[in-house]
């Protein structure tokens, strides 16, 4: 387990008059300093807001690779992780059944180096990106959709597979198409000589692959909390309102835009 330089040590409590007299469920989160964090803790404060229950929350800012981030949900450490949905998550876990993407997971596009460019805008249909190799992480639901689809997939962590992608190892690097921006942007991730990766822009790829909240199965009291939470901030609008302004949204919207793109839906 890799930690960061520093130990962040954030609690917050929201609450409004229903929750005045109600005493707080305090939860201890951890996870890297990154957009995705910034939005999921965004809507952990706004399910916070509209249950009947303030909930306290401590982020442990640790940099974490799966399947030490389940294990530590598994062993107390932490209430709640996010994450792809999987079987085995599925299997230990109990999640919370609403789609913190809303679907925008499922669009995939490749880091790549870009001596790969002209390779990869030779793909047009779904029978010619198994001339590719992939990178996917240990234990994705990606990893598992393209080898279905007859794929050559190498598996690492986040880190290892921008470095084989860095050293042209793989062709493609499936990320999230609201990933990669940010990500390149990254100076953790995107070391000096890593200015030769970039986002192929001529095709995306597009699956199932929601992304969900999961607590422990024994854990009644928080996935009740905030299921309530998210769900009337669905119904109020204030859900949808709060990915909308996000980066990582913008980032989806303006790269699905570009002239030319194919989607390629793998089912």
């Amino acid at each position: 387990m890799k930690l960061w330089s520093h130990l962040l040590i954030i609690t917050v409590l929201l609450g409004y008059v229903g929750q005045v007299n109600a005493k707080p469920v305090n939860i201890t989160i951890t996870s890297r300093d990154n957009d995705t964090t910034k939005y999921v803790e965004a809507l952990l404060f706004l399910a916070s807001q509209k249950t009947s229950r303030p909930i306290g929350i401590t982020n442990i800012s640790k940099r974490i690779e799966s399947p030490d981030w389940r294990n530590t949900l598994a062993q107390r450490e932490i209430r709640i992780i996010w994450s792809a949905e999987t079987q085995e998550l599925n299997h230990r876990f109990k999640k919370i059944p609403i789609d913190i993407y809303q679907g925008l997971m499922g669009y995939r596009a490749c880091v790549t180096h870009k001596d790969n460019m002209e390779k990869l805008d030779a793909i047009n249909n779904s029978s010619q990106l198994r001339t590719l190799t992939y990178g996917s992480g240990d234990g994705w639901r990606d990893t598992e959709v393209l080898i279905n689809h007859g794929m050559t997939v190498i598996t690492g962590s986040l880190d290892e597979l921008y470095s084989k992608a860095e050293r042209k190892e793989i062709d493609c690097y499936s990320r999230a198409v609201f990933e990669i921006y940010s990500e390149l942007d990254d100076k953790h991730n995107y070391r000096t000589s890593g200015m030769a990766l970039t986002a192929n822009q001529s095709f995306v790829l597009q699956y199932e692959n929601p992304f969900y909240f999961y607590v422990r199965k024994d854990d009644a009291e928080l996935f009740s909390l905030i299921l309530e939470g998210l769900t009337k901030a669905i119904h109020d609008g204030s859900f949808i309102e709060t990915l909308q302004v996000t980066r990582q949204y913008r980032d989806h919207v303006k790269h699905m835009r570009r002239e030319g793109l194919s989607v390629i839906e793998l089912d």
